[in-house]
Protein backbone atom coordinates (compact mmCIF):
# COMPACT_ATOMS: atom_id res chain seq x y z
CA UNK A 1 0.00 0.00 0.00
CA UNK A 2 2.70 2.36 0.83
CA UNK A 3 4.48 1.82 -2.06
CA UNK A 4 1.33 2.36 -4.23
CA UNK A 5 1.21 5.82 -2.52
CA UNK A 6 4.65 6.27 -3.03
CA UNK A 7 4.49 5.67 -6.67
CA UNK A 8 1.74 7.67 -6.97
CA UNK A 9 3.65 10.68 -5.45
CA UNK A 10 6.74 9.95 -8.01
CA UNK A 11 3.62 9.78 -11.00
CA UNK A 12 2.17 13.05 -9.80
CA UNK A 13 5.46 14.77 -9.00
CA UNK A 14 6.29 13.99 -13.01
CA UNK A 15 3.32 15.08 -14.52
CA UNK A 16 3.48 18.58 -12.02
CA UNK A 17 7.12 18.95 -13.33
CA UNK A 18 6.12 17.74 -17.10
CA UNK A 19 2.95 20.27 -17.24
CA UNK A 20 5.49 23.10 -15.96
CA UNK A 21 7.68 22.67 -19.03
CA UNK A 22 5.39 22.37 -21.19
CA UNK A 23 3.57 25.54 -19.80
CA UNK A 24 7.39 27.18 -19.83
CA UNK A 25 7.78 25.81 -23.37
CA UNK A 26 4.60 27.23 -25.19
CA UNK A 27 5.08 30.78 -23.28
CA UNK A 28 8.66 30.80 -24.97
CA UNK A 29 6.90 29.92 -28.31
CA UNK A 30 4.46 32.67 -27.72
CA UNK A 31 7.04 35.16 -26.68
CA UNK A 32 8.72 34.57 -29.89
CA UNK A 33 5.70 34.79 -32.10
CA UNK A 34 4.99 38.05 -30.57
CA UNK A 35 8.08 39.59 -31.13
CA UNK A 36 8.20 38.57 -34.69
CA UNK A 37 5.00 39.79 -35.24
CA UNK A 38 5.83 43.03 -33.67
CA UNK A 39 9.18 43.25 -36.03
CA UNK A 40 7.38 42.46 -38.84
CA UNK A 41 4.98 44.92 -37.76
CA UNK A 42 7.81 47.40 -37.39
CA UNK A 43 8.92 47.19 -41.16
CA UNK A 44 5.64 47.22 -42.56
CA UNK A 45 5.13 50.88 -40.58
CA UNK A 46 8.60 52.72 -42.25
CA UNK A 47 7.08 55.38 -44.71
CA UNK A 48 7.86 55.25 -47.75
CA UNK A 49 9.32 58.87 -48.10
CA UNK A 50 10.02 61.70 -50.51
CA UNK A 51 11.38 64.89 -50.07
CA UNK A 52 10.89 67.69 -52.74
CA UNK A 53 12.65 70.66 -52.62
CA UNK A 54 12.91 73.56 -54.81
CA UNK A 55 16.32 74.83 -55.14
CA UNK A 56 19.27 72.51 -55.71
CA UNK A 57 21.67 70.65 -53.30
CA UNK A 58 24.67 73.12 -53.05
CA UNK A 59 26.79 73.69 -50.05
CA UNK A 60 24.85 76.61 -48.06
CA UNK A 61 22.04 76.47 -50.32
CA UNK A 62 18.07 75.64 -48.68
CA UNK A 63 18.48 72.77 -50.08
CA UNK A 64 21.42 71.28 -49.12
CA UNK A 65 19.59 71.37 -45.82
CA UNK A 66 16.94 68.78 -47.73
CA UNK A 67 19.73 66.66 -48.17
CA UNK A 68 21.27 66.37 -44.76
CA UNK A 69 17.76 65.94 -43.16
CA UNK A 70 17.26 63.01 -45.58
CA UNK A 71 20.84 61.69 -44.72
CA UNK A 72 19.54 62.26 -40.33
CA UNK A 73 16.19 59.99 -40.98
CA UNK A 74 17.90 56.99 -43.09
CA UNK A 75 20.48 56.41 -40.52
CA UNK A 76 18.09 56.85 -37.16
CA UNK A 77 14.78 55.11 -38.13
CA UNK A 78 15.93 52.83 -41.10
CA UNK A 79 14.33 54.16 -43.73
CA UNK A 80 14.92 55.02 -47.73
CA UNK A 81 13.40 58.72 -48.65
CA UNK A 82 14.10 59.85 -52.29
CA UNK A 83 15.01 63.44 -52.59
CA UNK A 84 13.91 65.54 -55.73
CA UNK A 85 15.40 68.97 -56.14
CA UNK A 86 15.48 71.42 -58.82
CA UNK A 87 11.18 72.37 -58.42
CA UNK A 88 11.94 75.98 -59.17
CA UNK A 89 8.70 76.60 -60.77
CA UNK A 90 5.04 75.22 -59.47
CA UNK A 91 4.52 73.76 -62.31
CA UNK A 92 7.25 71.65 -61.42
CA UNK A 93 6.56 71.13 -57.37
CA UNK A 94 2.85 69.98 -58.69
CA UNK A 95 3.68 67.54 -61.08
CA UNK A 96 6.40 66.17 -58.51
CA UNK A 97 3.62 65.84 -56.02
CA UNK A 98 0.99 64.25 -58.26
CA UNK A 99 3.46 62.05 -59.96
CA UNK A 100 4.51 60.52 -56.45
CA UNK A 101 1.14 60.19 -55.07
CA UNK A 102 -0.19 58.71 -57.92
CA UNK A 103 3.26 56.39 -57.33
CA UNK A 104 1.70 55.70 -53.84
CA UNK A 105 4.05 57.18 -51.22
CA UNK A 106 3.23 57.36 -47.84
CA UNK A 107 4.40 60.31 -46.90
CA UNK A 108 5.21 63.33 -48.89
CA UNK A 109 7.58 66.12 -47.10
CA UNK A 110 7.79 69.40 -49.06
CA UNK A 111 10.55 71.24 -47.95
CA UNK A 112 9.73 74.62 -47.76
CA UNK A 113 6.46 76.60 -47.64
CA UNK A 114 5.67 76.89 -50.91
CA UNK A 115 4.66 73.10 -51.06
CA UNK A 116 1.90 74.05 -48.51
CA UNK A 117 -0.26 75.60 -50.77
CA UNK A 118 0.66 72.85 -53.69
CA UNK A 119 -0.28 70.20 -51.20
CA UNK A 120 -3.75 72.51 -50.29
CA UNK A 121 -4.55 71.84 -53.78
CA UNK A 122 -3.76 68.43 -54.27
CA UNK A 123 -3.87 66.39 -50.47
CA UNK A 124 -7.60 65.90 -50.60
CA UNK A 125 -7.28 63.49 -53.54
CA UNK A 126 -4.95 61.20 -52.01
CA UNK A 127 -6.27 60.47 -48.38
CA UNK A 128 -3.98 57.70 -48.07
CA UNK A 129 -1.05 59.89 -48.35
CA UNK A 130 0.46 62.22 -45.91
CA UNK A 131 1.44 65.46 -46.78
CA UNK A 132 4.15 67.56 -44.93
CA UNK A 133 5.30 70.87 -45.51
CA UNK A 134 7.66 73.54 -43.31
CA UNK A 135 5.66 76.57 -42.70
CA UNK A 136 2.28 77.69 -43.97
CA UNK A 137 -1.13 76.73 -43.12
CA UNK A 138 -3.03 73.11 -44.18
CA UNK A 139 -5.86 72.75 -44.80
CA UNK A 140 -7.04 68.76 -45.11
CA UNK A 141 -7.11 66.12 -42.78
CA UNK A 142 -3.59 64.52 -43.90
CA UNK A 143 -1.66 67.20 -44.40
CA UNK A 144 0.26 68.88 -41.37
CA UNK A 145 2.92 71.85 -41.04
CA UNK A 146 5.91 72.00 -38.87
CA UNK A 147 6.52 75.51 -37.77
CA UNK A 148 9.40 76.74 -35.50
CA UNK A 149 10.15 80.19 -33.68
CA UNK A 150 13.19 82.03 -34.33
CA UNK A 151 11.86 84.93 -31.76
CA UNK A 152 14.03 84.32 -29.38
CA UNK A 153 17.43 83.58 -31.18
CA UNK A 154 16.92 86.75 -33.59
CA UNK A 155 16.36 89.09 -30.74
CA UNK A 156 19.47 87.64 -29.27
CA UNK A 157 21.43 87.79 -32.34
CA UNK A 158 20.14 91.52 -33.17
CA UNK A 159 20.70 92.90 -29.47
CA UNK A 160 24.62 91.55 -30.23
CA UNK A 161 24.67 93.07 -33.16
CA UNK A 162 23.25 96.58 -31.99
CA UNK A 163 26.37 96.78 -29.39
CA UNK A 164 29.09 96.33 -32.22
CA UNK A 165 26.92 99.00 -34.67
CA UNK A 166 28.43 102.25 -34.09
CA UNK A 167 25.31 103.90 -36.34
CA UNK A 168 22.83 101.86 -34.28
CA UNK A 169 21.28 100.49 -37.55
CA UNK A 170 20.91 97.07 -38.32
CA UNK A 171 20.18 95.99 -42.10
CA UNK A 172 17.92 92.43 -42.46
CA UNK A 173 18.34 90.91 -46.00
CA UNK A 174 14.92 88.56 -46.42
CA UNK A 175 13.05 86.55 -49.32
CA UNK A 176 10.02 88.67 -49.97
CA UNK A 177 7.44 87.04 -47.41
CA UNK A 178 9.88 84.61 -45.23
CA UNK A 179 9.86 86.98 -42.10
CA UNK A 180 6.93 86.56 -40.78
CA UNK A 181 7.59 87.53 -36.92
CA UNK A 182 10.02 90.69 -38.33
CA UNK A 183 7.28 93.38 -36.30
CA UNK A 184 7.65 91.13 -33.17
CA UNK A 185 11.31 90.93 -33.05
CA UNK A 186 11.62 95.17 -34.11
CA UNK A 187 9.06 95.93 -31.44
CA UNK A 188 10.88 94.15 -28.96
CA UNK A 189 14.44 94.83 -29.70
CA UNK A 190 13.02 98.74 -29.46
CA UNK A 191 12.15 98.14 -26.01
CA UNK A 192 15.55 96.46 -25.05
CA UNK A 193 17.46 98.90 -27.05
CA UNK A 194 15.50 102.03 -28.25
CA UNK A 195 18.44 103.48 -29.54
CA UNK A 196 18.63 100.52 -32.59
CA UNK A 197 17.02 100.92 -35.67
CA UNK A 198 16.19 97.98 -37.67
CA UNK A 199 15.96 98.51 -41.85
CA UNK A 200 14.06 95.58 -43.11
CA UNK A 201 14.69 95.19 -47.19
CA UNK A 202 13.40 91.97 -49.39
CA UNK A 203 14.56 90.35 -52.49
CA UNK A 204 12.16 87.99 -54.36
CA UNK A 205 14.36 85.12 -54.81
CA UNK A 206 17.11 83.18 -52.33
CA UNK A 207 18.76 82.41 -55.82
CA UNK A 208 19.38 85.98 -57.45
CA UNK A 209 22.70 86.85 -56.47
CA UNK A 210 22.66 90.14 -58.54
CA UNK A 211 19.39 91.47 -56.37
CA UNK A 212 20.90 90.37 -53.15
CA UNK A 213 24.27 92.57 -53.51
CA UNK A 214 21.67 95.72 -55.10
CA UNK A 215 19.75 95.39 -52.20
CA UNK A 216 22.69 95.29 -49.39
CA UNK A 217 23.84 98.14 -51.04
CA UNK A 218 21.04 100.04 -50.25
CA UNK A 219 21.09 98.85 -46.79
CA UNK A 220 24.80 99.82 -46.63
CA UNK A 221 23.87 103.31 -48.18
CA UNK A 222 21.25 103.88 -45.56
CA UNK A 223 23.87 103.56 -42.80
CA UNK A 224 23.38 100.13 -42.34
CA UNK A 225 26.79 98.61 -40.80
CA UNK A 226 25.69 95.18 -38.99
CA UNK A 227 23.66 92.82 -41.66
CA UNK A 228 21.31 89.85 -40.86
CA UNK A 229 21.49 87.72 -44.01
CA UNK A 230 18.28 85.68 -44.15
CA UNK A 231 18.73 83.90 -47.20
CA UNK A 232 20.32 81.12 -47.22
CA UNK A 233 21.70 80.85 -51.28
CA UNK A 234 22.48 84.70 -51.37
CA UNK A 235 24.26 84.79 -47.69
CA UNK A 236 27.89 83.36 -49.45
CA UNK A 237 27.77 86.45 -51.20
CA UNK A 238 26.52 88.84 -48.71
CA UNK A 239 29.25 87.58 -46.28
CA UNK A 240 32.00 87.77 -49.15
CA UNK A 241 30.80 91.53 -49.55
CA UNK A 242 31.03 91.79 -45.49
CA UNK A 243 35.15 90.22 -45.96
CA UNK A 244 35.01 93.19 -48.36
CA UNK A 245 33.41 96.08 -47.31
CA UNK A 246 34.50 95.77 -43.59
CA UNK A 247 30.56 95.43 -42.37
CA UNK A 248 29.32 93.17 -39.45
CA UNK A 249 27.15 90.04 -39.93
CA UNK A 250 24.74 87.50 -38.84
CA UNK A 251 24.43 84.41 -40.23
CA UNK A 252 21.39 82.21 -40.74
CA UNK A 253 20.66 78.75 -40.63
CA UNK A 254 24.23 77.00 -39.91
CA UNK A 255 26.42 78.38 -38.03
CA UNK A 256 28.74 80.31 -41.02
CA UNK A 257 31.30 81.85 -38.32
CA UNK A 258 34.10 79.57 -40.42
CA UNK A 259 33.54 82.18 -43.37
CA UNK A 260 34.05 85.41 -41.91
CA UNK A 261 35.10 85.24 -38.73
CA UNK A 262 36.58 88.60 -38.17
CA UNK A 263 33.01 89.78 -39.26
CA UNK A 264 30.24 87.15 -37.95
CA UNK A 265 28.62 88.48 -34.75
CA UNK A 266 26.82 85.43 -34.62
CA UNK A 267 24.52 82.54 -36.46
CA UNK A 268 20.97 82.21 -35.75
CA UNK A 269 20.48 78.62 -35.72
CA UNK A 270 18.39 76.30 -36.98
CA UNK A 271 18.29 72.44 -36.43
CA UNK A 272 16.60 71.35 -40.06
CA UNK A 273 17.53 67.72 -39.70
CA UNK A 274 15.62 67.68 -36.10
CA UNK A 275 12.78 68.73 -37.14
CA UNK A 276 12.53 65.80 -40.02
CA UNK A 277 13.79 64.11 -36.98
CA UNK A 278 10.24 64.93 -34.75
CA UNK A 279 8.44 64.53 -38.30
CA UNK A 280 9.52 61.02 -38.73
CA UNK A 281 8.79 60.23 -34.90
CA UNK A 282 5.29 61.17 -35.22
CA UNK A 283 4.46 59.23 -37.94
CA UNK A 284 5.73 56.27 -36.66
CA UNK A 285 4.19 57.15 -33.30
CA UNK A 286 0.93 54.93 -31.13
CA UNK A 287 -1.16 57.84 -32.40
CA UNK A 288 0.52 58.35 -36.28
CA UNK A 289 0.61 61.77 -37.92
CA UNK A 290 -1.88 63.70 -37.30
CA UNK A 291 -3.09 67.21 -39.10
CA UNK A 292 -2.85 70.84 -38.63
CA UNK A 293 -0.24 72.84 -37.61
CA UNK A 294 2.81 71.43 -35.50
CA UNK A 295 4.48 74.19 -33.55
CA UNK A 296 8.25 73.32 -32.27
CA UNK A 297 8.37 75.66 -29.06
CA UNK A 298 10.62 75.54 -26.19
CA UNK A 299 6.67 74.82 -24.29
CA UNK A 300 6.73 71.28 -26.02
CA UNK A 301 10.38 71.00 -25.36
CA UNK A 302 10.95 70.99 -29.12
CA UNK A 303 12.65 73.85 -29.80
CA UNK A 304 14.79 73.78 -32.59
CA UNK A 305 16.19 77.86 -32.82
CA UNK A 306 19.56 79.02 -31.15
CA UNK A 307 22.37 81.47 -31.66
CA UNK A 308 26.16 80.67 -32.11
CA UNK A 309 28.97 81.38 -30.16
CA UNK A 310 29.58 84.57 -30.05
CA UNK A 311 32.37 86.29 -32.41
CA UNK A 312 36.34 87.61 -31.50
CA UNK A 313 34.86 91.16 -31.40
CA UNK A 314 33.52 90.98 -28.95
CA UNK A 315 35.02 91.86 -25.33
CA UNK A 316 33.66 90.87 -21.65
CA UNK A 317 32.19 94.25 -21.28
CA UNK A 318 30.40 93.59 -24.58
CA UNK A 319 29.00 90.25 -23.16
CA UNK A 320 28.36 91.55 -19.60
CA UNK A 321 26.00 94.73 -21.56
CA UNK A 322 24.46 91.84 -23.96
CA UNK A 323 23.88 89.48 -20.47
CA UNK A 324 22.44 92.63 -18.85
CA UNK A 325 19.76 93.33 -21.30
CA UNK A 326 18.91 89.89 -22.14
CA UNK A 327 17.67 89.26 -18.49
CA UNK A 328 14.76 92.14 -19.22
CA UNK A 329 13.72 89.98 -22.56
CA UNK A 330 11.37 87.37 -21.16
CA UNK A 331 9.29 89.89 -20.15
CA UNK A 332 8.99 91.35 -23.54
CA UNK A 333 7.77 87.78 -25.22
Amino acid sequence: MQRQIKQSSVILCLAFLCAIILIGFLYYLSTQMFQAADTSELKEEKPDTVILVSDAIADQSWGSHAHHSRLRVEEKFGIKAELFSGLVTETLREYRTVKEADNGRDLIIGHGREYTEVFNDIAASYPETKFVSLQGTPEHDNQAVYTYNNLEAEVQALLAGSIKSETKKIGVLSKEGDWKRHEEVETILQELCDETEVIHRTVESRNNKEEALQVLDELLAEGADVIYSRGNTFNRYVIEQAQVQDFYIIGFITDQAYLAEEQMITSVLIDVPKIYEYILEDYLSRDGLGSGVYDLTNQEGRNISSTGDLGPMFTDTDKEELAEKLQDFPDKQ
